[in-house]
């Protein structure tokens, strides 16, 4: 069994490690251009952005080659997951690729523009993660066939925010520019921030300098060990990674240095 993963606070990296097999991050698949994939299982796990596939994901896969007997879907997700599902089976249907199974988790979110990461942490549920886990390696191990489903009109507001997303300069349009970020005087130039970057979004030999290119995934924030990079508008000075989850896993996973 492969698993294809996107991960930036180890959410995702966590889930991909519970089910087992053999795991391939997916920036450091595309980053070696490597898109012929071949198992008998193949699954892809990742979290869910705007109530869609994740920029990063989606290129991958609009471009990917699989080739399995049985494909699911696991996405992790803070608040609502909408219907996201249905977006990632449209985008493998049209690779040829039939989608078996699909699943999500509710975990901590991330997003610092929208949620309190005190808030989250108040609410997070190992026990139901556990659970919900324990489930799916069961319906995996049994070749369940079976994705979610979603309403007509979740799927109508899904799409509607993701031609939003990913139009043309849709990351700064949504306010994800390169000044939306701060780096204050606690940075030590350690290069942490580069490092998980999976986009190669963040350069400079000191300070980080952000470009215009970013995927808004907060792996540079919510992994800086000085807490000195921040937004222009967050609702919480509190930073998370998956407790479960190494620094250096996550470097390995997108490090494109």
């Amino acid at each position: 069994m492969k698993i294809l993963y996107f991960t930036a606070t180890g959410n995702s990296l966590y889930i991909a490690k519970r089910i087992g097999g053999e795991l391939l991050s997916i920036p450091q698949l595309e980053n070696k251009r490597i898109y012929n994939i071949t198992d008998d299982i193949v699954g892809i796990v990742f979290p869910i952005y705007s109530w869609d596939v994740p920029r990063i994901v989606r290129n991958y896969l609009e471009k990917v080659n699989i080739k399995a007997n049985y494909v699911f879907t696991i996405m992790t997700y803070g608040m609502l997951s909408m219907a996201a599902s249905s977006q990632i089976e449209e985008i493998l249907k049209k690779q040829n690729i039939v989608l078996n199974y699909s699943n999500e988790i509710m975990m901590v979110d991330n997003f610092l523009p929208i949620f309190d990461i005190k808030n989250q942490l108040k609410r997070k549920l190992d026990k139901n993660i556990e659970r919900k886990l324990e489930k799916i390696n069961i319906d995996i191990k049994n070749r369940i066939q079976k994705t979610l489903k979603k309403l007509w009109i979740k799927l109508f507001l899904t799409k509607s925010m993701s031609k939003k997303y990913l139009a043309e300069n849709g990351r700064q349009n949504l306010g994800y520019s390169s000044k939306e970020f701060i780096v204050d005087s606690n940075c030590n130039g350690c290069g942490i921030c580069y490092k998980v970057c999976p986009i190669k979004n963040i350069i400079g030999e000191n300070k980080p300098k952000y470009l215009d290119n970013c995927e808004f995934c907060l792996a540079c924030i919510h992994n800086c060990s000085k807490n000195s990079i921040h937004l222009r508008k967050e609702k919480s000075n509190l930073r998370y990674i998956n407790p479960n989850i190494k620094l250096s896993e996550i470097i390995d996973a997108n490090n494109q240095n």
